[in-house]
């Protein structure tokens, strides 16, 4: 039996190859998994057969014969979301097998980029587009709608428990959002460059596990909650399970260097309300002050108690206090937020 070769519970001889993933020239997400026809050949592979592909997680595509040109090159291409369904960056190895899929008798799928105003309509909508589609648990499916609207749904739950396809006989099930998942991270000093800027630089594998992109908003627990803007890590931070926050967010969560944090993507409301004190009495506020602060604060996420640095003017810092905050939750400032400043009281 060659190295490619297992045996099922049944003795019958699985064939399975080890590829490198490379990524398909048109990002158009159909899980197709393009193979050169020597490879379909020796795994006994047909068009359009459902593929197991195995890097650190198992996943599930369908096969498509490639360019004839990568043949005998040792790699299959795949698109992007392949790619994050198997937790497996382009370049490295992936395992491939034939697969019989079960069929799937019941199926919910949550959409993890937006709310979804579900009804029967919706869901029969859906479920039409996904006949003969195969599926893993926590695998992401992208959904298009029209031209330009892509709806990310995640599988949260799928019977049995193995690859499956969809039928019309599934019980179909969406859920109106996605609860998000939380991580724990090393906690490491901010770069020169992020200092002051609210910024908590994530490792982008964690991003892509916790759906995070650039510019999200972030929820970071340590003996207080916080919170602070997602931006990727530095290339040599990846893989380190570490985050890098200035001394401002440290403060703000009560933590230091070492220190581990849990964070989360979250929604924030919109900012109704928000009272702010300076922290020092030497700071003087006027009409001109208050403009700049309220104009560099726009976009910018807050909680009760979060202590914010700003630079309204060049070689200028001041720090503010929120004092109160409506609602009373993690909340993102907005042109509509009535921002008023309480004056330091002096004995």
């Amino acid at each position: 039996m060659s190295e490619f070769e297992k045996k099922n519970k049944n003795n019958n001889t699985i064939k399975s190859k080890r590829y490198i993933l490379k990524k398909k020239i048109k990002e158009i997400e159909r899980i197709i998994v393009q193979i050169d026809s020597n490879t379909m050949d020796e795994l006994d592979i047909k068009t359009g057969d459902v593929i197991s592909i195995r890097g650190k997680k198992e996943s599930v595509g369908i096969a498509w014969p490639s360019d004839p040109k990568d043949n005998g090159l040792g790699f299959v291409r795949v698109d992007s979301l392949i790619s994050i369904n198997t937790g497996t960056d382009i370049n490295n190895t992936v395992e491939i097998q034939k697969v019989e899929p079960a069929i799937a008798k019941n199926l919910v799928l949550a959409p993890i980029n937006s709310k979804l105003q579900v009804n029967p309509k919706v869901e029969i909508f859906i479920k039409k587009k996904l006949i003969n589609y195969p599926v893993t648990i926590d695998d992401l499916i992208f959904f298009k709608i029209g031209i330009n609207r892509i709806i990310k749904f995640k599988v949260i739950d799928l019977k049995p428990e193995s690859i499956c396809i969809i039928t019309q006989k599934t019980k179909f099930t969406i859920k109106e959002k996605f609860e998000n998942q939380k991580r724990s991270l090393q906690i490491k000093e901010a770069k020169l460059r992020d200092i002051g800027r609210n910024i908590i630089r994530i490792d982008v594998r964690t991003m892509k596990e916790l759906f995070i992109e650039a510019g999200d908003v972030i929820s970071i627990v340590g003996k207080r909650e916080s919170v602070g803007i997602a931006w990727p890590s530095y290339p040599q931070d990846i893989g380190l399970d570490i985050i890098r926050i200035d001394s401002c967010i440290r403060m703000n969560t009560g933590t230091d260097i070492n220190d581990t944090v849990e964070i989360q993507k979250v929604e924030p409301a919109i900012a109704k309300n928000l009272v702010l004190k300076p922290m020092s009495k030497t700071v003087k506020m006027n009409s001109k002050s208050e403009f700049l602060i309220k104009k560099e604060l726009i976009d910018f996420p807050v909680t009760l108690n979060d202590i914010i640095t700003l630079s309204p003017k060049p070689n200028q810092k001041i720090q503010l206090k929120v004092i109160n905050l409506n609602p009373m939750s993690i909340c993102i400032v907005k042109e509509e937020t009535n921002i008023v400043f309480s004056k330091i009281t002096t004995n």
